[in-house]
């Protein structure tokens, strides 16, 4: 990975207007079949969709229940995506996704690929209907962000104007999807907006079931990032838990219902575990040491917290933790950028072998150079990207920054916890 030139932000918002594509290839069938006669395969259109963390999440799950089918010795359909269309404003985003993606239309898994830089605003109803059996989504989620300085506008916010106009379309639409994935901030619960989402899917024949889930208690991974989730079938599948949640009386649960990928995620190679409540006691703990990875002498002054900043009162604040922990904060779009608690934690790196900071904490003082200088670091894009579940052999385009790398990360999904989400939605496929 190399560091190229920052995008002026101006520029960017400008250059976001401009539409990049590829060809798509037109879809038959208007509901999921396994029927190889009619199609192969399921269609899905990611809202949203940054770098890409909900369709890995869903290859995953469709790989899950492909196997859980041949355990069973149930008719061997074959679970893959068909195509999967992905609209994004983020020039940056849409490159990264294209250059992890682009390759499977070579490999003739996907017979149609589609990423195109449009606002959700700009879509017609012929552009959605009957294109998709799955819709998945990360609408912004600044709206509804309770972090330090954060608005909090809700649906007054600009932001929030395309899952508006998605509601629209898919009111619209006369072959709507028969799933949808919906993920964002747990802010988000409570939220106008949230309310207005109910109306439209009740509208549209939908049931769901929601979630607050965190990567720590629902998959084992170190890493403090509770989202809330919602999966929706157009069938009467969760008709009880959805009136209720209509009158205000519904539960939001913050455990899955199903184990299918437990031994899915223990068994990859990139997944770790951390500290959980005892409701959660059955998954293995393993900690950060599982996600580090060795960091040259060439790359260290990059990632290395520098003196000028260790050096001030309120660094000594600073979340720091080691290869032996198993906790961190979340890590946000600012990570790149901002010294913070609420962007994410720092990595101790001398000594190598020292014992967990929530078993022995550090030392602090008001200058902490003078105990940690080139000794705490960021950790790596490619460190991140093992914590959030992207596979070994996801890679950014050259000409993104250092700085961007993270923000997208950030911006991102955690794919461990798609994939159990994915497989609860769409385990009853057929």
């Amino acid at each position: 990975m190399s560091a190229g030139r920052v995008s002026n932000d101006d520029q960017e918002e400008h250059d976001q207007k401009s539409n990049q594509s590829s060809t798509l290839t037109d879809s038959s069938s208007s509901s999921y079949t396994s029927s190889h006669q009619e199609r192969d395969g399921l269609r899905m259109i990611e809202f949203f969709s940054g770098i890409g963390g909900m369709r890995y999440g869903v290859e995953r799950a469709l790989e899950i229940i492909q196997q859980q089918r041949q355990q069973q010795q149930s008719p061997s359909a074959q679970f893959f995506l068909n195509s999967c269309i992905a609209y994004e404003i983020s020039l940056q985003a849409n490159a990264t996704y294209a250059h992890n993606f682009s390759h499977d239309t070579e490999k003739g898994k996907n017979k149609a690929f589609y990423v195109k830089t449009k606002l959700v605003e700009q879509l017609k109803p012929k552009d959605l209907d009957n294109q998709a059996d799955l819709w998945t989504m990360s609408p912004p989620c600044q709206p509804f962000t309770t972090t330090r300085n954060a608005k909090q506008n809700g649906s007054q916010d600009k932001r929030t104007n395309g899952f508006k106009a998605l509601m629209n379309l898919l009111r619209s639409i006369q072959h709507k999807p028969m799933w949808i994935l919906l993920e964002n901030v747990k802010g988000f619960v409570g939220s106008s907006s949230l309310q207005e989402w109910y109306e439209c899917l009740h509208e549209c024949g939908y049931t769901w079931r929601e979630y607050l889930l965190n990567p720590i208690q629902s998959a084992g991974i170190p890493n403090n990032r509770t989202r809330y989730y919602m999966i929706c079938e157009r069938s009467d599948r969760w008709k009880s838990k959805t009136t209720d949640m209509a009158m205000g009386q519904g539960q939001i649960f913050t455990t899955l219902q199903k184990d299918e990928t437990h031994e899915f995620i223990n068994n990859n190679d990139s997944a770790g575990n951390q500290n959980h409540s005892q409701e959660h006691d059955k998954y293995e703990v393993k900690p950060l040491c599982n996600f580090v990875r060795d960091v040259t002498k060439e790359e260290l002054p990059t990632y290395l917290v520098p003196d000028d900043v260790l050096s001030r009162p309120w660094a000594k604040q600073l979340p720091v933790v080691t290869a032996q922990d198993k906790a961190t904060y979340c890590f946000t779009a600012a990570y790149g950028r901002i010294y913070h608690k609420a962007t994410g934690s720092f990595l101790l790196i001398d000594p190598p072998d020292r014992p967990a900071c929530a078993d022995v904490p550090i030392e602090r003082c008001d200058d902490m150079s003078q105990l940690y200088s080139g000794k705490i670091r960021r950790f790596t894009p490619d460190e991140l990207l093992a914590i959030f579940g992207f596979p070994s052999s996801f890679s950014f385009p050259f000409d993104i920054s250092l700085e961007k790398c993270y923000k997208l990360i950030g911006n991102s999904v955690n794919i461990f916890v798609v994939t159990q989400v994915a497989t609860e939605l769409l385990m009853n496929i057929k």
